[in-house]
């Protein structure tokens, strides 16, 4: 059926068939499938893609279970894909400037290569594109998804059991596990750059996510305004990265405990700058409340890191004084 299956059949189907389909196509194909598939998905294709803002587990029990299966970090049919198309040195797709955060797009203008996109293939000034692997390339577009939604995207007054907030948990909790190691997918000894371990794909997600969600500040000529279903989002990052880099791992290794610190620097960063732009643009109306509710998630990490959370007391406070230096002057 090939890519008539994209538009014809109902999601649940539209699964399956895909799940048959993906894996017996050749490399060059699935390469040029790629960017239609995810473009469909997500909407940006001029249909209503695979409504992720807007399916329920309770009301669409049978589309919602098909989707999270199909894009599933850990076996998911998607990511299969992906996988085989990182053995593929030739495999890279293109990723526009415009659709990057203003801060980032005005450097790259100014042919200022910020420091995340040196993890990317290429960045061709000249065209105005990132190339980038496939597993990059699907973390740009989902995290796009929840900053410039296409026409229609409408997020329900209960985000806790709608497709795209369940997938965001999925993802952090398997590539950012708190208490555990980052997981093997199986390729962690490979010497080829381009087909990057689990290790090297936990903190390209992480790094895609700050970028994406927490660098959206605006500078003198682009100004961002974000809605509050959007805060509500980025504050589900903001809890997790506390809980993944402040709870203590059950096993130590030297590559989580590398990607931890390295997470933790640049979330501090990144965390900071963003609430600080937007407590100063946002509006003093109700939705501010959702803006002071991700600062307060963001000041207080000991919420999120012990099996009960709990709040600061006298005698745990010793472990967060550089925290507290840092963050609270």
């Amino acid at each position: 059926k090939g890519l008539a299956i994209l538009k014809q059949e109902p999601l649940s189907v539209r699964c399956q068939h895909l799940t048959e389909l993906l894996p017996t196509l050749p490399i060059r194909q699935l390469h040029m499938y790629l960017p239609q598939l995810l473009s469909n998905i997500f909407g940006y294709d001029s249909s209503p893609g695979w409504r992720l803002s807007s399916l329920h587990s309770n009301f669409h029990p049978t589309d919602f279970k098909a989707i999270r299966s199909f894009l599933k970090p850990n076996g998911g049919c998607l990511f299969k894909a992906l996988q085989c198309l990182e053995s593929d040195n030739s495999s890279h797709f293109l990723f526009p400037f415009n659709a990057l955060p203003p801060n980032s797009v005005a450097l790259l203008n100014d042919r200022a290569v910020p420091s995340l996109y040196r993890m990317f293939v290429n960045v061709d000034i000249e065209s105005k594109e990132l190339s980038m692997t496939a597993h990059h390339y699907y973390f740009m577009y989902f995290t796009y998804f929840l900053i410039h939604p296409p026409p229609g995207v409408v997020w329900p007054a209960s985000l806790a059991d709608v497709l795209y907030t369940q997938l965001v948990e999925d993802y952090l909790h398997f590539f950012l596990p708190p208490g555990n190691s980052i997981p093997n997918l199986g390729a962690a000894h490979t010497i080829n750059r381009f087909v990057p371990n689990t290790y090297s794909l936990s903190q390209a997600f992480a790094e895609i996510m700050f970028e994406m969600w927490l660098n959206q500040r605006g500078n003198e000529t682009n100004k961002v305004v974000l809605s509050i279903d959007q805060v509500r989002i980025i504050r589900m990052l903001v809890k997790h990265t506390h809980r993944f880099v402040y709870t203590p791992h059950i096993v130590k290794d030297r590559y989580t405990e590398d990607i931890t610190n390295y997470i933790s620097s640049s979330f501090q960063s990144n965390t900071f700058q963003f609430l600080n732009y937007h407590f100063a643009t946002w509006p003093l109306i109700s939705s501010f409340r959702g803006l002071l509710e991700t600062w307060l998630s963001y000041i207080q990490p000991w919420r999120y890191t012990s099996i009960v959370p709990g709040p600061l007391t006298d005698s745990n406070i010793s472990e967060w004084q550089n925290f507290i230096r840092d963050n609270l002057p």
